[in-house]
């Protein structure tokens, strides 16, 4: 049983890692924009810059809750504002992420 629970566990940091490398690789090609929303599978990535020039960006895992909410709001894939303020609204935390090379980091 013990290496079973072993090989899931593997499999699953096996899993978290190939997911982390794809969203690095999609947000080093989002880098351009400034601002941007999208939905892509189970990930929702939102990034605004504000009128100083601070770009934030946000990265969720999309639960079934949030997947109805986003089908039943279509208008919010439209303002990453509008996007942010949504998720808040759901109770999602919000944590920026700083893209660097092919890693990913929560801003300071």
């Amino acid at each position: 049983m013990l290496a079973s629970k072993a090989k899931l566990e593997d499999i699953g940091v096996s899993q978290t890692e190939k997911l982390a490398i794809e969203i690095a690789k999609l947000l080093k090609e989002v880098a351009s924009f400034s601002n941007i929303v999208l939905s892509a599978g189970k990930l929702f990535i939102v990034k605004c810059t504000e009128r100083q020039g601070r770009s934030r960006t946000f990265v969720i895992s999309v639960t079934t809750e949030l997947q109805n909410a986003l089908e039943a709001h279509p208008q919010i894939l439209l303002s990453p504002m509008a996007a942010i303020a949504f998720l808040e609204k759901q109770g999602q935390l919000l944590v920026p992420v700083r893209v660097e090379a092919a890693s990913l980091e929560h801003a300071d």
